[in-house]
């Protein structure tokens, strides 16, 4: 059975002769060699048995390679151009059908083959022959990956020829007249259309141009890591792209349109009965209006350990942050090593004149001596002086080796200086680079002073991340934010509001135990006055955001995870993280032996190779480094960490740790890139692919390539269902939800309205 994930197209011609299962049609072309009858989509699957042909006569496989869409949103109104590149691999010319699932109230106004230039025609079909279509198409192919798009509209097209050993590019464009609800328009594209290839894309790339006649404020994705640049007001920029990935999920944008200082966007999810889960954006203007003057205190590490490309990249890095200063900001730059070497005795202004001789004075820094971090940052913070925001950059590469060593008294000694200085406007921004860095040391600083860290390893740009920092923090909007939500609302993430910065956003998640409108306010400071932000707002009764609940979850862990790392473990949190990564499958170092025994999941080869070599590097014991102070479950073990002092880990995998503890913190859309979270290795990865969120639902993938409910226990009586059976489509066509877990494939077994089901494979 054809069960994977990647483009966005529906695509698939069903033909006379039906293909085996296992034959390689890809996500948006099928084809046959020319003059099979094209019968197949009037195929009645009750009547005609699926038939499987020789190897021989099985159809080549055509592969898609490239998926490019170019958006471009105007108002409530989306013109949409999708490019695809297959390529035959076999020696013969093939013919075929295009199908792509048309988004609600599309319409097609462009379709064009590059085989030789020519146009083809195609033709729009509507929904309830579209359905019949999808339905022939499944039952035909023996894959459920199309059920998720029953009840939309087609378009179809014939392809002719495909030529043997060659590429063939397809171009599409459709427009579509948005739905916007309470100033939020809402851009879907069908990507999850992709799992139907045999193998992942090579490259997948998305570019949303976004034009507003009213101010955009917060443009968001849940589904997805998107990249956002504001281009004024009114302008913005989205851009999406991965490599070698399988796409399992559509790509959902949210844009927030207000006239507002700070636009404010709410999302809702509430299932009967139960407590609601929100989403809230704030986001403002691109660039002040009243600016806000600010200090900042450059802190550079140039101890012996920098010497080489680190210091090169560091002094660039600062260099560039002066020079992003402003008129009436302030700053200096104070230089370390066993000693301390300031540019200046206090602030300065930021005339050009003043941030050209800091320029050149970064530029003769030359790496000698220790590492003082508790000296130079007493000193840093000693360079206050008055009321306004004051940022202290630090960089370094180390532990300290000079001066205090301890990393407890210098968090204390941090806080003292905090406590005397009455220094509510002051954040310490750590960037750690390379990976002989006192990780722990650096969160707790930029923690205890509602800052943030960010790590850069060997082989990253160092001038590209402190970079997007400086530009993120150019023009403060607001600081020291409380946000007033109402009554019933509980549980909400960050707990703790970072500073709003013009062109920026803040997303909070929380829960909600009643529905309807409520009055949300946003205080802060804007310089020295108390400003405080108005909003109407209705928290939802409606359960169509089934991806919000995950993500809230995804963030209350990470805070919980960062608790434990920076003051040690704690049996409530532990038992809170279990519960909750469990219910939504989120992969933490404490559930993943868990969910590995529970699951049969150690009896898949992949997992069974990384699991064994994973032992073999690590003695039998399971540790996510640094993390926690607990050796974590081998798959089989069953019980709950004990706790015990942990043994010294490399710096690199804390490192890693850290950034991973960060990412689930920030999580703002629900992608799950096996990867990206450095942290975690082959084995983390595999727990990762066989475990699948769908519509609220965990579904864990076994041995035998069953997912499973979790909501499903032994015993229960359960309805077997044939897959691509009459009762089948019947069951699928009687709910939307019950059609997306349809679509893992033709081994499921789920609970919905208090019916278990079972879905076995056909004879």
């Amino acid at each position: 059975m054809l069960r994977s994930l990647t483009v966005l197209f529906v695509c698939l011609a069903v033909f006379a002769i039906c293909p085996a299962p296992e034959a390689h049609a890809n996500g948006i072309l099928v084809t046959t060699e020319p003059g099979t009858p094209d019968i197949g989509l009037r195929h009645d699957p009750r009547r005609t048995p699926h038939i499987s042909l020789p190897p021989h006569r099985r159809p080549p496989v055509v592969r898609l390679q490239g998926h490019t869409v170019k958006a471009q949103i105007n108002d409530r109104i989306a013109s949409v151009t999708v490019e695809q590149v297959f390529r035959n691999h076999s020696s013969r010319q093939l013919e075929g059908t295009y199908l792509f699932p048309l988004p609600e109230g599309a319409v097609v106004s462009k379709f064009a083959m590059t085989m030789f230039g020519k146009m083809v025609q195609g033709e729009i079909i509507e929904r309830n022959e579209a359905r019949r279509i999808y339905q022939s198409i499944v039952s035909r192919r023996r894959d459920p990956g199309l059920l998720e798009y029953m009840g939309r509209g087609l378009f179809r097209a014939k392809v002719f020829p495909i030529e043997p050993r060659k590429d063939l590019t397809i171009r599409l464009t459709y427009q579509q007249v948005l739905p916007e609800d309470a100033g939020t328009l809402e851009f879907r594209y069908p990507l999850a259309t992709d799992r139907l290839n045999i193998t992942p894309v090579k490259s997948v790339v998305l570019d949303v141009k976004v034009n507003s006649s009213v101010d955009i404020k917060a443009i968001y994705s849940p589904s997805h890591r998107v990249e956002v640049k504001r281009e004024g007001e009114r302008r913005a920029r989205v851009s999406y792209e991965r490599s070698a990935r399988r796409q399992d999920k559509d790509l959902l944008l949210y844009v927030g349109r207000s006239a507002d200082a700070v636009g404010f966007s709410l999302l809702g999810h509430k299932e009967a009965g139960r407590d609601g889960t929100f989403m809230a954006v704030f986001a403002p203007r691109t660039e002040a209006r009243h600016r806000v003057p600010k200090d900042v205190v450059y802190v550079v590490d140039k101890s012996g350990s920098m010497a080489g490309p680190k210091m090169e990249q560091a002094k660039k890095a600062i260099q560039y942050g002066v020079r992003m200063l402003r008129d009436g900001d302030r700053f200096n730059v104070l230089a370390f090593s066993t000693n301390l070497y300031p540019f200046r005795d206090g602030l300065v202004s930021a005339s050009g004149e003043m941030k050209e001789a800091a320029v050149k004075y970064i530029d003769g820094l030359e790496p000698t001596g220790g590492t003082n971090i508790d000296g130079a940052l007493q000193d840093a913070l000693k360079m206050r002086s008055g009321d306004r925001l004051f940022m202290v950059v630090f960089i370094t590469d180390g532990k300290p080796t000079v001066q205090e060593r301890d990393p407890e008294r210098i968090v204390k000694n941090v806080k003292g200086a905090m406590r005397a200085a009455n220094s509510a406007n002051t954040r310490i921004f750590t960037f750690g680079v390379g990976y002989d860095l006192d990780v722990k040391l650096l969160d707790r600083v930029a923690e205890a002073t509602r800052g943030s860290r960010d790590y850069v390893t060997p082989g990253e740009d160092l001038e590209v991340v402190t970079g997007r920092f400086f530009r993120k923090v150019d023009q403060p909007v607001l600081t020291n934010i409380k946000l007033e939500l109402g009554d019933g609302v509980y549980d909400v993430y960050p707990s703790k509001l970072p500073d709003l910065f013009a062109g920026g956003q803040i997303t909070v998640f929380g829960r909600y135990k009643q529905s309807g409108k409520r009055t949300i306010l946003l205080r802060g400071k804007l310089g020295d006055k108390e400003v405080v932000h108005e909003h109407n707002a209705a928290f939802s009764d409606k359960d169509n955001a089934a991806y919000l609940p995950r993500l809230w979850a995804s963030r209350k862990i990470g805070f919980m995870l960062d608790e434990i790392r920076l003051h040690g473990e704690n049996k409530e949190l532990v038992d809170e993280i279990v519960r909750l990564a469990t219910k939504h499958a989120i992969v933490t170092p404490y559930t993943a032996g868990l969910v590995v025994e529970e699951s049969e999941l150690d009896g898949l080869p992949a997992l069974r190779s990384a699991r064994m070599r994973f032992e073999r590097e690590t003695g039998g014991k399971r540790r996510l480094g640094g993390l926690l102070p607990a050796d974590l479950p081998v798959p089989g073990a069953g019980a709950l960490p004990t706790p015990r002092t942990p043994a010294p880990e490399p710096a690199a995998k804390k490192t890693a740790d850290s950034e991973e503890i960060r990412r689930l913190k920030e999580a703002a859309s629900g992608e799950e890139d096996a990867g990206d979270a450095r942290s975690s290795g082959r084995y983390y990865d595999e727990v990762r692919r066989a475990l699948k969120h769908v519509e609220g639902k965990v579904f864990v993938r076994d041995a035998k390539g069953r997912w499973i409910d979790k909501a499903w226990t032994k015993g229960k009586p359960t309805v077997k269902v044939v897959a691509f059976s009459e009762t089948y489509f019947e069951l699928m066509q009687s709910s939307d939800k019950i059609a997306k877990y349809l679509a893992l494939g033709d081994r499921v077994t789920f609970v919905h309205a208090g019916t278990a089901y079972e879905v076995v494979p056909a004879p």
